[in-house]
């Protein structure tokens, strides 16, 4: 099979080969116009920071959402009118972990590359896979960053912070922000590659032991912690000891009670201030 020019779709069958074969390599060559190079995906990667900036209550993250897609906007579609179609498209309710919406974007930038030359489903089958694949990744989202993974790092941060303020900070930022570095960019490269297949790989139970084991790891790292502090020279200070583990209890009693983990380390700050002055 041959192809006279990129824009040409006339194919020319040269006898060998059936229909079907042609037509996955012609779906192949086409498919090829509009491949993304690495710096569009470095683009939609930087993008993908700013999709909560322009949230909203009416469509949530779906203008961040059509913000990261602009790069591969500029390469499908030459005309305006046709920009101007796909966003108005595009411009709905949206919303799902803003860490995890990388999953999505690469997922749906191949399912349109394939829909716009002539895939055998549409832009409904398409919207219908991101309204249920930003379900899924939001669950996994919230539980990974919000419900496992902040608690540790804020833990780790605080407690070498009462030892050298900027290794605790340094700490907490590093292990907090480099595991969803490393989701945003595995999410674009994932999806792009999955396409609908990613709903096999991005649901909640293939996460499950991951959350087991950070349970396991908060449990070990908080004996750890209580055990350094039972023999170190703050500890044994009666005010500041006191203080530490009165705020320390309200923060482990707010947290049963799903209350945010911001509000939970304010209360543990608060609560050993003041503890600590009513002693003092």
């Amino acid at each position: 099979m041959a192809v006279s020019e990129k824009n040409d779709l006339s194919v020319h069958f040269d006898g060998n080969g059936d229909v079907g074969d042609c037509f996955v390599n012609c779906l192949d060559i086409l498919i090829d116009m509009v491949r993304l190079e690495p710096f569009d995906f470095i683009r939609i990667i930087y993008r993908s920071f700013y999709i909560q900036a322009a949230w909203n209550s009416e469509r949530m993250l779906g203008l961040g959402y059509c913000f990261c897609l602009v790069p591969f906007i500029k390469k499908a579609f030459a005309k305006g009118e046709d920009r101007a179609k796909f966003l108005k498209r595009n411009l709905q309710f949206f919303n799902t972990h803003p860490y995890m919406a990388t999953w999505i974007l690469g997922a749906i930038i191949k399912l349109e590359v394939e829909s716009i030359h002539g895939a055998m489903f549409d832009a409904k089958q398409i919207d219908h896979f991101k309204k249920r694949m930003s379900e899924s990744l939001a669950a996994i989202g919230d539980q990974l960053f919000w419900g496992k993974l902040k608690p540790i790092a804020a833990m780790l941060g605080l407690g070498l912070t009462l030892y050298n303020k900027a290794l605790g900070l340094c700490a907490f930022l590093f292990l907090y922000n480099l595991p969803h570095f490393y989701m945003r960019v595995k999410g674009l490269l994932t999806g792009y590659k999955l396409g609908f297949d990613l709903a096999k790989c991005a649901s909640l139970s293939k996460y499950k032991g991951v959350f087991v084991n950070l349970d396991k790891f908060a449990a070990l790292f908080t004996g750890v912690m209580i055990s350094i502090f039972g023999f170190s020279d703050f500890i044994t200070n009666f005010p500041e000891g006191a203080a530490f583990l009165t705020g320390l209890l309200l923060m482990l009693v707010l947290l049963k009670l799903n209350v945010s983990v911001p509000v939970a380390l304010m209360v543990l700050i608060l609560g050993s201030t003041v503890v600590g002055g009513l002693i003092y």
